[in-house]
């Protein structure tokens, strides 16, 4: 006797089609409107072995790479794989795949336009793109602007300067006779970073300061504000710095900032 099979559901076909796509449970889901426990039922009706992530990872990566093989844009290969215009660029760079003759093209513009003395906003009106699509470019290129470059010595110098000045206890004009920079700046870098509040309000600082010139220890001021040890030697570091230290009080040496 013929047994006769049943039919599959739109449910059932339309799983089985986003399940060859080799996308996650989650964005299964999300694509059928279903919960993960409905698609972890269609995965035991089917007798089929959930995929791990890196397997998806690595079949997203083949789909693109043969995408890429059949001389599709980023552009429909997004429409697709159902990716973001820039995510199918980062994994194309992640994977090694060469860029379009598009952005090569276009990025050669660039680079002209700029040798001949156009800065970027210029740029940017003269091929109709974005500021950002040009700053890109130009980071590509290794033509990032100064101001780019700016961003990053002032990141590691401020890394320094919280080295100095939490870790080795060290003084505004000291940093900036080490690093060979102006104290106005070192002081800059500290407001920047809000080390040296240490995360404090104006009035707590104002207690810690009082009791400090009172004549304190550092033990009894932890215990009347309720403040760590290290806050307290941050305002005191400050107070030194400021020369309002009362006569023959030490500052903290050697502490470590928590927020660091």
């Amino acid at each position: 006797m013929r047994v006769k099979r049943k039919k599959l559901t739109k449910k059932q076909k339309a799983f089985l089609a986003v399940h060859a796509l080799g996308l996650r449970q989650t964005d299964m889901a999300k694509r059928l409107g279903v919960s993960r426990q409905r698609i972890h039922q269609f995965y035991v009706h089917f007798g089929l072995e959930p995929t791990t992530a890196q397997e998806i990872f690595q079949h997203r990566m083949d789909e693109l790479a043969r995408l890429v093989g059949e001389g599709l844009t980023n552009q429909e290969i997004g429409k697709r794989m159902d990716m973001e215009l820039g995510q199918v660029g980062h994994y194309r760079r992640v994977i090694g795949l060469p860029i379009t003759k598009e952005i090569k093209a276009r990025r050669e513009r660039v680079r002209q336009l700029l040798e001949k003395g156009l800065n970027a906003k210029e740029v940017a009106s003269e091929l109709d793109l974005t500021y950002a699509t040009v700053l890109a470019d130009k980071t590509r290129l290794g033509l990032s602007p100064l101001v780019h470059q700016r961003a990053i010595e002032g990141a590691k110098r401020r890394k320094k300067v919280k080295k100095l000045y939490f870790t080795d206890a060290k003084s505004v004009e000291q940093i900036a006779e080490f690093l060979r920079v102006k104290p106005s700046l070192v002081t800059q870098d500290l407001s920047v970073l809000d080390h040296r509040k240490a995360g404090l309000s104006e009035k707590k600082i104002g207690e810690i300061r009082d009791l400090v010139l009172q004549g304190a220890g550092n033990t009894e001021v932890v215990a009347r504000t309720g403040c760590t040890m290290t806050q307290v030697c941050v305002v005191i570091q400050r107070m030194k710095d400021d020369k309002e230290l009362p006569p023959g009080r030490r500052p903290c040496r050697k502490f470590k900032n928590s927020r660091a």
